[in-house]
């Protein structure tokens, strides 16, 4: 599971020992939007601070960031996103 929230982080969670894998700092502010790819080896976040950070769900390594042309990301569509290596 994913989850982000006000303090501008996202956590990558292991929900049988109840802790976060990784934790996800790059954000400006309120991370509102989170979502895993088709196959839940990256998860993008967006935040209110206008960007999507694409990262790899096992290690949390950054992969990209997706400047937004409004003022926060409100929705993230992950369905057929795929980012080349």
């Amino acid at each position: 599971m994913i989850s982000g929230g006000g303090d501008d982080i996202a956590a990558i969670w292991n929900l049988e020992q109840d802790r976060p894998i990784n934790i996800l700092e790059l954000h400006k502010d309120t991370v509102d939007q989170v979502a895993f790819n088709f196959d839940g080896k990256l998860v993008a976040t967006g935040s209110m601070d206008a960007t999507v950070i694409v990262w790899e769900a096992e290690s949390g390594k950054k992969k990209a960031i997706l400047e937004g042309p409004a003022a926060e990301i409100t929705v993230i569509c992950y369905d057929f996103f795929f980012l080349n290596e």
